[in-house]
C-alpha cells in the first residue's frame, strides 16, 4: 500500500463508509472505534515529531450505566411482612382437628442470623361464613421455618374462598441465630404456688387463678402431678386479646440427688428442657402464646424412692404474654397440596 494510500486509509473518519464494505448503520458501539481511531491519528501524529491539529469539537466521551439491582424479593407465591413471606403449602387432617403447614422464607436481601422472626399472636381460618381461630402453631428446632398450625373440630378447608388470616404479636427481640428462643422484650411474669398434699398421684380439683398483669387473669383449669410426668390444663379468663405462653415446673422440694454435691431437686419439667429427640421433635420449643393451651411435664432428676420423698410439692410458674398489632395478613390457600385424613 502506498504512503497516500495508508495516510488515507488512517485519517478517513470512521463516519464514512468504507469502500470495500456494504454501506450500514453506525450503532451505539460505533462510538468505541470512533474514539480509539481518534487515539491513533493523535498518537501517531505526536511521535512523528508533528504538532497535532486543533480539535475541532469537545472530546467524545461514552459512559455506560451499571445494571440496577433486582428489588429485594421473598420466594414466588409467599406473602411478605417485615421481610419474611410466609406461604400455606399444605394441608391434612385427623380424626378431629385440622392442620395447615406454613412455611416462612427470610427475603433474599437479608441474613437470617440477624432477622427478626415475625411472631404471629393469632392464625385464623376464614371461609364459608367462619372465622376459627387456631389453637396453636407448633414448631420443631429440625425444621424452624415451619409451622403447623391446629385448628380444633373441623377436618376440611371451607370452600367458599377459603384464606388464612395471621396478625403479628407484640414486638419481640430476638438474638441472632437464635430461632426464637431468644425472646426479650416480652411481658413476664413468675412466680411459685404450694400445693396441698403429698401423696402421689396428686389431683388439685379447684381452678387456680394466677394476675399475670394488668387486666389478664390465668386458670389452671386441671393439675395433675405423679412421680415421672404432671399434665396441666389452662386459659385467660378475661376479656382481652392477650396471648400468653405458659411454662410451669413441679418442684418435689425435700429431695435430692446423692450423685451431686448441690442440692439437686428432682423436677417435672416441660420437655423442651429436657431435650429434643427424634421422636419427640416438637419439645425442642417453648408452647405457643394462645388463649388456652396445655402444658405437659416430664421427671428431671433422681426417681423418687422409699429414701427420696419430698416434704412439699411447690408449682413454680413463668407466663409471658404479648397482644395481636396491626392489620391481618391474608395468606391464600387456593394452591395448597392436600394430604387426607392421617391416623
Amino acid at each position: 500500500m502506498s504512503e497516500a494510500n495508508i495516510w488515507d486509509e488512517i485519517m478517513r473518519s470512521p463516519l464514512d463508509p468504507d469502500p470495500d464494505e456494504p454501506e450500514r448503520r453506525l450503532g451505539a458501539l460505533g462510538l468505541i472505534p470512533l474514539a480509539a481511531a481518534m487515539g491513533i491519528v493523535v498518537g501517531f501524529l505526536v511521535g512523528n515529531g508533528e504538532d497535532p491539529p486543533p480539535p475541532s469539537a469537545a472530546p467524545m466521551t461514552t459512559t455506560t450505566a451499571a445494571p440496577a439491582a433486582p428489588d429485594p424479593v421473598v420466594p414466588r407465591g409467599y406473602v411478605e411482612t417485615e421481610g419474611v413471606g410466609l406461604k400455606a403449602v399444605a394441608v391434612f387432617s385427623t380424626d378431629d382437628d385440622l392442620y395447615l403447614v406454613v412455611n416462612t422464607a427470610i427475603r433474599n436481601d437479608l441474613d437470617r442470623t440477624d432477622t427478626n422472626e415475625f411472631h404471629v399472636a393469632e392464625w385464623v381460618l376464614v371461609g364459608d361464613g367462619i372465622e376459627l381461630s387456631a389453637r396453636r402453631a407448633l414448631q420443631s428446632s429440625f425444621s424452624p421455618g415451619v409451622r403447623l398450625v391446629h385448628f380444633e373440630g373441623i377436618t376440611e378447608l371451607p370452600v367458599s374462598l377459603p384464606r388464612l388470616l395471621a396478625r403479628k404479636a407484640t414486638e419481640m427481640t430476638v438474638r441472632a441465630g437464635c430461632n426464637g428462643c431468644g425472646a426479650v422484650s416480652v411481658d413476664l411474669a413468675e412466680g411459685e404456688l404450694l400445693l396441698d398434699g403429698l401423696e402421689l398421684p396428686l389431683t388439685v380439683e379447684t381452678p387456680l387463678l394466677i394476675p399475670v398483669g394488668t387486666g389478664i387473669t390465668l386458670s389452671i383449669d386441671a393439675l395433675q402431678v405423679a412421680e415421672e410426668w404432671g399434665h396441666l390444663e389452662w386459659h385467660v379468663i378475661d376479656d382481652n386479646d392477650a396471648r400468653l405462653r405458659v411454662s410451669a415446673t413441679i418442684e418435689f422440694a425435700g429431695t435430692d440427688d446423692p450423685g451431686t454435691d448441690d442440692v439437686d431437686p428432682t423436677l417435672l419439667v416441660p420437655p423442651h428442657l429436657v431435650g429434643v429427640n427424634p421422636q419427640n421433635p416438637v419439645s425442642s420449643n417453648a408452647g405457643p402464646f394462645a388463649r388456652h393451651g396445655v402444658v405437659r411435664l416430664d421427671r428431671l432428676g433422681e426417681i423418687l424412692t422409699a429414701d427420696n420423698q419430698p416434704e412439699q410439692i411447690v408449682l413454680r410458674w413463668s407466663i409471658e404474654w404479648q397482644h395481636p398489632v396491626g392489620d391481618p395478613i391474608e395468606i391464600p390457600l387456593d394452591d395448597i397440596n392436600d394430604l387426607g385424613a392421617i391416623s
